[in-house]
């Protein structure tokens, strides 16, 4: 099986469109990341094959388990990496790079216009609990609040304020509001009010 890889712009000119099996990449990000690595190894995956390669063996395993969300980390760094756990069925998929084998559970609502990976994430847990993520790679992108194009002109704290509050609605005491903290990644945390995590109980 082939899987259909598309940059998107616009993640709500896309949503709207079924293609089956895709995986979607936003046109900022600029490497893929083994956070595997040790010290004074390549930091970096340059080659477009190893990287398409990678992803289509997510997709792969993912039909194979009848998986219908995977994902990449948004872990970053090396020190985040526990080699015991390299795959899991738990965690959440990153917006930046992710897939679908669409099927009658992959459902976006409409209402919510940020936070749409989290969004998928939770539904996706609640319906079939299960989200395929691999640890090993990153797919690292420019910062969030100050990228052109795509979201950019509705990305404001109000609207990040709106979608996560849409969220806990949505999926209760599942979802854990957190104050905002710095952790030395990106501007992000220091322009929204507060931040959320997720924790379903199987």
């Amino acid at each position: 099986m082939k899987l259909l890889l598309i940059l998107t712009t616009l993640w709500a000119s896309s949503r709207n469109v079924t293609f089956g099996e895709l995986f979607m990449l936003d046109d900022d990000v600029h490497a893929c990341k083994p956070i595997y690595v040790e010290k004074g190894e390549p930091s970096r995956i340059k080659d477009k094959d190893k990287i398409t390669n990678i992803i289509q063996s997510l997709f792969e395993m993912a039909s194979m388990m009848d998986v219908h969300l995977f994902g990449f980390t948004a872990r970053i760094s090396p020190v985040m990496y526990d080699e015991s756990a390299f795959l899991s069925l738990s965690k959440m998929i990153t917006g930046c790079s992710y897939g679908v084998i669409y099927n009658k559970n992959t459902w976006w609502n409409e209402e919510i216009r940020l936070k749409e990976d989290f969004w998928i994430s939770c539904y996706m847990k609640y319906k079939e609990r299960k989200v395929l993520t691999d640890l090993r790679y990153n797919f690292e992108q420019k910062n969030t609040f100050v990228n052109a194009g795509g979201l950019a002109s509705i990305r404001n704290q109000e609207e990040e304020r709106k979608s996560i509050l849409f969220i806990k609605k949505n999926f209760g005491d599942s979802i854990l509001l957190k104050s905002a903290t710095t952790n030395g990644k990106d501007k992000t945390k220091q322009l929204v009010q507060y931040n959320i995590s997720c924790k379903f109980k199987f």
